[in-house]
């Protein structure tokens, strides 16, 4: 919104420019005022200063707009940064949740050196041999055992 801002206060200058109105001579008011004109240049102006990478297809979509007026290109700016804004936010939380469970990835040094726990031969073992009375596996083969450290 801070680019409406600025165009506005541009539209200001460009209309302090404006002749003065001609009232009382009969004439006809023409049918394309220049209220028209300069709501349709900041309207242009906000659309040129629109970021084109970001922008691209909100730029397209409401140049197709048969009815462009500059409140109705307000209306849909303000949608598109709410859209914009809420599509970082789950980018951000995305990313958050990523590195949250690639921190928790444990690395095992209990047998054959270094691997993830999850892929540990030894513990699969280990955690059959529980279930199961006799234990014939790495557990009686005398494996030294190691703390397993976050990776």
């Amino acid at each position: 919104m801070q680019l409406c801002t600025h165009v506005e206060g541009a539209m200001q200058c460009i209309q302090a420019l404006h002749p003065p109105p001609i009232v009382g001579l009969g004439i006809a008011s023409p049918g394309y005022p220049l209220e028209m004109l300069d709501d349709e240049l900041s309207t242009m102006a906000m659309i040129h200063a629109l970021p084109h990478e970001e922008y691209s297809a909100f730029i397209l979509s409401i140049l197709m707009l048969n009815g462009l007026t500059k409140n109705n290109f307000l209306e849909a700016l303000h949608t598109e940064e709410v859209q914009h804004s809420a599509a970082e936010e789950e980018a951000t939380a995305t990313a958050a949740a990523t590195a949250a469970a690639a921190a928790c990835t444990m690395v095992c040094y209990l047998y054959k050196g270094n691997h993830k726990i999850m892929e540990c031969s030894y513990l699969l073992t280990t955690q059959s041999c529980i279930n199961k009375e006799d234990c014939q596996g790495p557990l009686t083969s005398g494996a030294q055992l190691h703390w397993a450290i976050p990776y």
